[in-house]
């Protein structure tokens, strides 16, 4: 939050307005001359306030004292007028304390402002974890908030205690949502290592199409041929993928071949009795799992 401010006669460089028939004062004394029809429009709290009857014995240009510092009410007046620059947090307890003071002014057309400057500031964002920043937005109902930190919990993973414990403080549908994201995620990455799995059961090959891409690279694709330990060499590749998306579930290297050439050792070993070639090759999944890339989903 801007806390820093020049001041005038002790008013608010930003919100000293000459037209503004309200003068706000803060709890270190510093005065913010406003609008109270744009007070009304935003705060049920201030619609009432000024609803009720003057007291005759102040004066009508009298302050009205909040317990807010200055910085905070500068906050507030930044999210209701249209400045040019919107609020910036310097931390997450800032964003935090404005939350709860618009719900303390029943301001909640701002929360949805508010909102905005969030998603703007990528520093706080990246700061906070994915998934306290996901429970936080699914909370006040920020679903872009909430859509960006899915995004971010890909490429943290959300299977430890302390994130399960913060998930559970959330509705149903809101838990569910994020962990059916990482089950689709999960089973799209999976899918090269599961085709390469049913052709090694295949008693014939089947053509290389859209539901049997081509990952077989041997000369003999159109003949099945046993392989030697091929069956365990398929199990151990696909336990280690499982146990690098457990801990990089954006799965990003299996793009790459150099990741498969870790993750399939024994599966690179095995060669063709017909041909002597590698029936399959890192490239070859890694050019799948890029194909698959273009139709994953990202958020929830």
């Amino acid at each position: 939050m801007d806390a820093d401010h020049a001041l005038q006669n002790n008013f608010h460089s930003r919100h000293n307005y000459a037209d503004g028939d309200i003068i706000l004062k803060s709890s270190d004394n510093v005065l913010f001359r406003v609008h109270s029809f744009l007070l009304k429009a935003s705060s049920v709290v201030f619609r009432h306030m000024f609803e009720m009857p003057h007291d005759e014995r102040e004066p009508p240009d009298a302050p009205i004292t909040l317990a807010e510092k200055s910085g905070m009410v500068a906050t507030l007046m930044d999210l209701i007028y249209p400045v040019d620059k919107p609020p910036v947090f310097k931390s997450f307890s800032d964003m935090e304390d404005v939350v709860h003071i618009l719900d303390k002014y029943e301001m909640h057309p701002l929360c949805v402002r508010l909102e905005g400057c969030v998603l703007a500031n990528d520093r706080i964002l990246k700061r906070l974890g994915s998934i306290d920043l996901y429970v936080f937005a699914a909370k006040l109902g920020w679903a872009g908030v909430a859509r960006y930190a899915s995004r971010l919990s890909l490429d943290e993973g959300i299977m430890t205690t302390n994130s399960l414990r913060r998930l559970w403080e959330l509705e149903k549908e809101d838990i569910c949502l994020l962990l059916e994201l990482h089950w689709k995620r999960r089973e799209q990455l999976l899918r090269p290592t599961d085709i390469l799995g049913k052709l090694i059961d295949a008693d014939v090959l089947p053509a290389a199409d859209d539901e049997n891409p081509t990952v077989w690279t041997c000369g003999c694709k159109k003949v099945k041929v046993t392989f030697d330990d091929a069956d365990s060499a398929f199990l151990d590749l696909k336990q280690n993928v499982s146990g690098y998306l457990d801990t990089h579930p954006f799965g990003a290297e299996l793009q790459y071949a150099f990741r498969w050439e870790k993750l399939g050792a024994k599966v690179w070993e095995l060669k063709c009795k017909a041909c002597g070639d590698r029936f399959c090759t890192p490239e070859s999944l890694a050019q799948e799992t890029c194909e698959e890339f273009k139709n994953f989903v990202t958020t929830i």
